[in-house]
């Protein structure tokens, strides 16, 4: 990186601050470079989006408002494109497909989709905008729900929630909604690629998780660590027990 004022050497810092956003304020670590030479201060897209990203990932949590991964995830949950959900939510036809792509749902709209996220919600849901679906769509969805409904999911959200630690993204799982598949993807990757004892593997998944999390403001598998005895890790003693 140079400096676009002389062409000279720069400098990355990193200060806490404050900045407004829908009338509020919030803290931040804010990280901008400074031109070695005048002292200047700029940013590029990608700082600007991390400042942005750790403001907008408060606001989620203060109002419970999803994040794009739970968003993206309840439609792909029950098949049905951006359009149609935003028809069974209520919102304008491409609402949904903007709030997919990263754009601020309002408070209101917010704790709408959340609460949807419970498979018996979003059935009554449905239900009351069922004129806005095709016969096979509906029949599609209502499919889909009774799958949410067996033993066997109940059985994996209740492991999900006892391994993971914590249930929605937050500060302590790196804003990630915690899931199960991702964890052992990481143990995967890690254990075909670097083949390490436990407590390395533990040290591995944490500085991935907070390696990610530092440079883009979300972690990766959403999972909650905590120091044991011999560095090991809760979740990740679990997993092996389990696999």
């Amino acid at each position: 990186m140079k400096s676009p004022f002389t062409g000279g050497a720069v400098r990355l810092e990193k200060r806490r601050t404050t900045l407004e956003y829908r009338k509020e304020m919030f803290d931040l670590v804010y990280h901008c470079y400074v031109c070695a030479d005048t002292e200047e201060q700029f940013t590029d897209d990608a700082l600007d989006m991390l400042n942005l990203t750790q403001v907008h990932n408060q606001y989620r949590v203060k109002y419970g408002i999803p994040f794009v991964e739970e968003i993206k995830e309840m439609r792909e949950r029950y098949g049905l494109s951006a359009a149609k959900m935003s028809e069974v939510f209520g919102f304008g036809t491409n609402v949904y497909r903007l709030y997919e792509g990263g754009e601020m749902p309002t408070v209101a709209n917010g704790r709408l989709i959340k609460l949807a996220e419970q498979p018996d919600e979003f059935k009554r849901l449905v239900y009351l905008n069922k004129h806005a679906l095709e016969e096979h769509e509906y029949s599609k969805v209502q499919k889909k729900l009774h799958q949410f409904f067996d033993h066997w999911n109940r059985g994996m959200a209740y492991y999900e929630r006892k391994l993971m630690g914590c249930e929605v993204p937050n500060i302590y799982n790196g804003f990630r909604t915690p899931r199960l598949k991702k964890v052992a993807a990481m143990v995967n990757f890690f254990a075909h690629y670097n083949k390490p004892f436990l407590t390395a593997m533990n040290k591995l998944m944490f500085y991935a998780d907070f390696g990610h999390y530092k440079e883009h403001g979300f972690g990766i598998s959403g999972a909650c660590y905590q120091a044991y005895e011999r560095g090991r890790c809760r979740i990740i003693m679990a997993l092996f027990i389990m696999m």
